[in-house]
């Protein structure tokens, strides 16, 4: 599991240097520039380290722009665009569509009834402006989503490892009624485990 937060850890000072004449779009066109960078890097790097065992990666608040923030589709399509392309090499096709809408996909690992569940966490990041500004929209699509996902596999009595960058809990990053409903449904689902 490849927990996010690939791209490099700048200052604020650095995130918002600003040669004279630039314009805030060429500085947040730079600034994806760098992200993608640093992905396409990674995911060539653990393609080669990795070359028979299936990566599943999630996305860390250094890998939106600006950090900590991610807008949810279609405004997040720059970055995930390019994951689900990335990734498609270790995710079977019925978790493309998932990865590149939001962010967050499922993987059921073959010849066992454990199903990993990777979370786009951004989505509920006290840090992330667009959550409070949209309602938690795109947080409460993907709960949504994976209360689904957690009642498929109770029913077919299969286990759920359910993995993101960052763990719920606003101590954690994630703002307090995601983190709520998100326990509750892991409460709800006996999912055995929980990692960030």
């Amino acid at each position: 599991v490849w927990g996010g937060d690939t791209a490099p850890h700048a200052t604020a000072s650095e995130q918002v240097a600003v040669t004279q004449g630039d314009s805030l779009e060429m500085l947040v066109n730079r600034q994806r520039q760098s992200v993608l960078d640093s992905l396409g890097n990674a995911t060539a790097i653990f393609t080669a380290a990795f070359p028979h065992i299936p990566v599943l990666p999630s996305l860390g608040d250094m890998d939106h722009v600006p950090t900590s923030t991610d807008p949810g589709p279609p405004r997040n399509a720059w970055l995930l665009d390019a994951a689900t392309r990335w990734w498609a090499q270790w995710l079977p096709e019925q978790s493309l569509d998932s990865l590149k809408w939001g962010g967050y996909y499922e993987v059921k690992l073959p010849g066992s009834e454990l199903h990993v569940v990777v979370l786009n966490t951004e989505v509920c990041h006290v840090q992330n402006f667009h959550s409070f500004v949209d309602g938690g929209h795109a947080a409460r699509e993907q709960l949504a989503w994976l209360e689904g996902v957690l009642l498929r596999a109770r029913l077919a009595r299969e286990s759920c490892l359910i993995t993101g960058h960052i763990p719920p809990g606003v101590w954690g990053g994630c703002w307090g009624n995601y983190s709520s409903a998100y326990q509750v449904r892991l409460y709800l689902a006996a999912a055995p485990g929980a990692y960030s």
